[in-house]
C-alpha cells in the first residue's frame, strides 16, 4: 500500500468531497429518487423532453436533457477529475458513503459503518445490489474498487486520498475492513463520492486500460446506466429499472457538451 499520510492530505479530501457534494452533486440528486410532487421541474440548464401525457402523475420524466458546461475526455474520475466528470458519473456509479442535504455522511452502498479503534474502519455492505449489467455486488467488487486507488504503485488521480491505507480485506461476507497506517478520525470521508466510485472487479480486471472511453463507458450501481459517450458532443444514459434505491426521475437522459 501507499505511504504514510499527512493531515494536508486528507484535508484535501474533505475538500473533493465538499466540491462534489456543492457542484457535481446536483444533477445527480436531481435525477435520483423520484417524488410525489407531480409538478417538479428541472434544475437551471435541464430541459425536460417529455409531453404533458408523457410525464407520469409520479413526477418522472419520459426523457430529459441537460446542458454541461464543457466536454470531457474521460468518464472515469481516477484519470480526469473535474466537476463534469464527477456530475457524469455519479449518475451511473456510486459510493460507501453518500453525502445528505445537510453535507453530512449517511449510509449508500455500506449500510453502516464503525471504528473498532481510531486507525480501523469496518463496513458493512448492502445485500441486494446489482450492477447495471444484471450482476450482484459483493465485497470483492468493493475491495477491488478501492484498490484501484489504494494498491502499491497506482496512477490514480485520487491516488493521494489513500495514501493511508495500509490493508483492505474481506472479514464477512457483507464486510470489509480497512486498516490505516495511523490513526484517522476524518477517514470515512475518503470513502464518499468525492474519492471513491464502485465498481466490479470482473469489470475492471477485462477493461483497466479502457475504462471511462466511449469504447468502454462506466459500470455502476446508481440509477442510471450510461449507453452512449460520444466526446466534444453528448452522453446517453438510460434508467436503472433495478436500482436498489428507488425509481430513476427519468426513463433517459442525455447530457450535451456546450
Amino acid at each position: 500500500m501507499n505511504a504514510h499520510p499527512t493531515q494536508s492530505v486528507f484535508r484535501r479530501a474533505r475538500r473533493k468531497a465538499a466540491m462534489v457534494f456543492a457542484g457535481a452533486l446536483a444533477v445527480p440528486l436531481l435525477l435520483a429518487g423520484c417524488s410525489d410532487d407531480s409538478s417538479d421541474s428541472p434544475a437551471d440548464g435541464a430541459t425536460d423532453g417529455a409531453t404533458d401525457s408523457e410525464t407520469p402523475a409520479s413526477g418522472t420524466f419520459d426523457s430529459l436533457t441537460v446542458a454541461l458546461p464543457s466536454s470531457v475526455s474521460s468518464l472515469d474520475v481516477s484519470r480526469e477529475a473535474g466537476i463534469v466528470n464527477y456530475t457524469i458519473a455519479l449518475l451511473a456509479q456510486e459510493s460507501l458513503l453518500g453525502i445528505d442535504a445537510d453535507g453530512q455522511l449517511v449510509p449508500a452502498l455500506a449500510e453502516s459503518w464503525d471504528a473498532p479503534d481510531a486507525s480501523t474502519y469496518v463496513l458493512q455492505i448492502r445485500d441486494g445490489v446489482t450492477f447495471s449489467d444484471g450482476t450482484d455486488l459483493t465485497v470483492d467488487d468493493v475491495i477491488a474498487s478501492i484498490n484501484v486507488h489504494a494498491e502499491e504503485g497506482s496512477t490514480s488521480a485520487l491516488a493521494y486520498a489513500y495514501a493511508g491505507v495500509e490493508s483492505v480485506e474481506a472479514t464477512g461476507e457483507r464486510e470489509i475492513t480497512i486498516r490505516l497506517t495511523e490513526p484517522n478520525s476524518a477517514f470515512p470521508w475518503i470513502l464518499s463520492p468525492g474519492t471513491l466510485q464502485i465498481t466490479s472487479d470482473e469489470f475492471i480486471e477485462a477493461n483497466k486500460d479502457t475504462i471511462g472511453t466511449p469504447e468502454t463507458l462506466l459500470l455502476g450501481t446508481g440509477p442510471y446506466k450510461i449507453t452512449e459517450f460520444v466526446p466534444d458532443s453528448h452522453v446517453a444514459l438510460e434508467a436503472n429499472t433495478e436500482w436498489w434505491n428507488g425509481e430513476p426521475k427519468a426513463s433517459s437522459v442525455r447530457l450535451d457538451f456546450i
